[in-house]
């Protein structure tokens, strides 16, 4: 009996962990109080919904943002690059130990992102060269 209660258990437990962060087992939209709860970001796709975490970074697939912008204020100098990472979309490219990303979607404004040790050391908007 404990072995089917830990299995059930286990179970319930897989589902909720699937339909909080991708929505694919039951059709429903991901819990979003539970992906912010858990620091994460939430998207909705043509196709999918997502909850991305810190763990986007290090896997290398947090995606491209249309306005990264809109999102600056929820990193501050001394956060790790993973939360940089997260919040801002994989850069559009990179200079050294500057990230760069487009400000906005048809925007020429530059986000320039400055990381030393694996820290944000500064964040700012820039002109485009």
């Amino acid at each position: 009996m404990r072995r089917l209660a830990a299995l059930v258990m286990i179970l319930v437990m897989s589902l909720a962990a699937e339909e909080a962060t991708q929505g694919f087992v039951l059709g429903l939209r991901p819990l979003w109080p539970l992906c912010d709860g858990i620091g994460g970001k939430h998207a909705n796709g043509a196709f999918s919904t997502r909850c991305f975490t810190r763990l986007c970074y290090w896997m290398g697939d947090c995606g491209h943002w249309a306005a990264p912008m809109v999102w600056s204020d929820r990193v501050k100098p001394g956060d790790p690059i993973s939360k940089v990472v997260l919040w801002l979309g994989e850069p559009d490219w990179q200079e050294g130990d500057e990230l760069l990303w487009f400000a906005g979607k048809g925007d020429d404004d530059l986000l320039r992102a400055t990381i030393r040790e694996g820290r944000l050391v500064a964040l700012e908007r820039a002109a485009s060269q």
